[in-house]
């Protein structure tokens, strides 16, 4: 097997990084560490180890970005499986062990396990599907659709993937979100696909992330489910999985317009309905709106959306006192749950 790690400054957290995958309990494997144009100690690093570890190779090149980063080791892997790190996280000693003895037995081409979050000052968290035994599912249409009912996780770094998966799909560059595009075409191709019920990943979450913040590259997730419906069979797809992209659509944009008007106003919210129109055709979105299997409140938002920044802000305004009451609703029915109630 290939494990690819793209490296962009990550000189602090890169030596336990590659210790954790150097060291892993398997024997059959490459590590290939794509250093993404850094400007700090990172480049020496890894040359210094892959002087001392046959198993490591290392290609310097300009900085492009993670996704154009990853399929540049996917150029290079010679293993029959393809693993991701990221350099600022390390992996437990039988994580790939694990991976492909599942992967051998079940005949799968995608095997992904559970993982841990490390926050400063935080216990780990712990992200794991199923929580005991393993499930499988059929490649296509079942395993797009557990991915979409969030039984599969977006995330590339939990999994192992047959190398064969890649022929036709890479990571898009220049955009960020690029698991949530690449993810469910992987699980499209695959013949089957298992899911190991242990953490054996362990993923740094750093302060300062995108995930709290707006941005107009956040779009990028709603282009990368749009992109789905263009993959799919060209677009005709059949309603049960249509109406789950469609679903995860209507969240996205939701969730993201949220931001931007919770950081920046009226202009923050213009400038991303504005943004969103050059990602998702009106009638596309329209198409979404009129989807009755989304619940009403969000399907609202979207018609408010397509009306304008002013009139998806009024919703907005009137959708913060339905939250605050369910939010305190369910404080008090969790401060008021009996303990001894069968």
């Amino acid at each position: 097997m290939s494990v690819i790690i793209p490296v962009y400054n990550a000189e602090s957290s890169l030596e336990a990084c590659l210790d954790s995958v150097l060291k892993q309990t398997c024997r059959e494997f490459e590590v290939i560490a794509v250093n993404d144009g850094s400007t700090d100690r990172s480049g020496a690093i890894l040359d210094a180890i892959a002087r001392s570890n046959a198993r490591l190779r290392v290609l310097h090149r300009p900085n492009r970005g993670l996704s154009a980063a990853r399929n540049a080791g996917i150029c290079m892997a010679r293993g029959r499986y393809l693993g991701f790190v990221d350099a600022d996280d390390f992996i437990d000693p039988t994580m790939y062990e694990s991976l492909w003895a599942v992967a051998r037995h079940d005949d799968a081409d995608v095997v992904k396990c559970g993982y841990r979050v490390l926050e400063p000052g935080r216990t780990p968290r712990v992200v794991q599907r199923p929580q005991s035994g393993r499930i499988a599912w059929t490649g296509g249409r079942p395993a797009v659709l557990a991915y979409l009912a969030n039984g599969i996780d977006t995330v590339v770094w939990d999994g192992l993937y047959a190398r064969y998966l890649f022929r036709t799909i890479r990571f898009p560059e220049g955009r960020i979100h690029e698991d949530t595009f690449t993810t469910p075409l992987l699980l499209n191709a695959a013949r089957r696909v298992v899911l190991l019920d242990a953490a054996l990943y362990n993923h740094r979450k750093c302060p300062g992330s995108i995930t709290g913040s707006f941005s107009i590259r956040r779009l990028d997730e709603v282009w990368a489910r749009v992109q789905l419906w263009r993959t799919l069979e060209g677009g005709a797809v059949p309603g049960r999985l249509r109406d789950a992209i469609d679903l995860q659509v209507a969240r996205s944009i939701s969730r993201n317009l949220r931001l931007a008007y919770a950081g920046g106003g009226m202009a923050g919210l213009a400038e991303a309905c504005d943004a969103l129109g050059g990602v998702i055709p009106s009638t596309e979105l329209l198409r979404v709106a009129r989807n009755r299997t989304i619940n009403v409140q969000a399907r609202l938002f979207l018609r408010g959306v397509l009306a304008g920044p002013l009139a998806a802000a009024t919703l907005l305004q009137l959708d913060r006192p339905w939250q605050a009451y369910r939010r305190a609703r369910d404080a008090f029915l969790a401060g008021n749950a009996c303990p001894n109630a069968p």
